[in-house]
């Protein structure tokens, strides 16, 4: 039996689904990973996330945003997985927590999309070196040991390094915000 290939609106509506989702992944996971603290379960969450909103990606309404719509779907999909496997379980009994957590991530998304800006400003002034320890350790996570080993250095000069880079990063960021924070007023 042969698989037919996708039809020009089949492939034209992935495309817009991939584009919407991608742009919104980064707040999706950070959403979930307030929710499911485990970093493993949130993965899996957002995974979920994403397949749900394709399987029901006809029925959005392209008139409101796509996040919000997005972010419904990622808490169903925690509330199942705390209830699959019992953990958090007192973040499942009150309704009233789920919808203030809902309305706060909401509310505190454009502060967070501003503070990513000035992250990715800051590290282009870091040198390479710099750069490549904080995308190897939080955004590809690799393992301390392996990132001491990459550069010849101990564990313990490479989680030194890794929080002279945080400080670094955290001054210039601060920096950007009171200089956006100024320059609005």
């Amino acid at each position: 039996m042969t698989e037919r290939s996708p039809t020009q609106s089949e492939r034209k509506l992935q495309a817009e689904f991939l584009s919407l989702f991608l742009e919104a992944q980064t707040d999706i996971y950070r959403y979930v990973c307030a929710l499911a603290p485990q970093p493993n379960d949130a993965r899996d969450i957002v995974q979920e996330t994403a397949m749900a909103l394709w399987e029901q990606f006809d029925c959005y309404d392209r008139s409101r945003p796509f996040l919000p719509w997005a972010l419904r779907f990622a808490l169903n999909k925690v509330r199942q997985q705390a209830e699959k496997t019992g953990r958090f379980p007192l973040l499942l009994e009150d309704e009233a927590l789920w919808t203030l957590l809902q309305q706060e991530q909401e509310e505190l998304n454009p502060q967070f999309t501003e503070r990513r800006q000035h992250l990715l400003k800051c590290l282009e002034k870091l040198p390479a070196e710099q750069v490549s320890l904080v995308r190897g350790y939080y955004w590809e996570r690799v393992n301390i040991d392996q990132l001491a080993d990459g550069a010849a250095s101990s564990v313990e000069a490479t989680y030194k390094r890794l929080q002279r880079v945080r400080l670094l990063l955290l001054d210039c960021i601060s920096r950007l915000e009171r200089s956006s924070y100024e320059s609005g007023r």
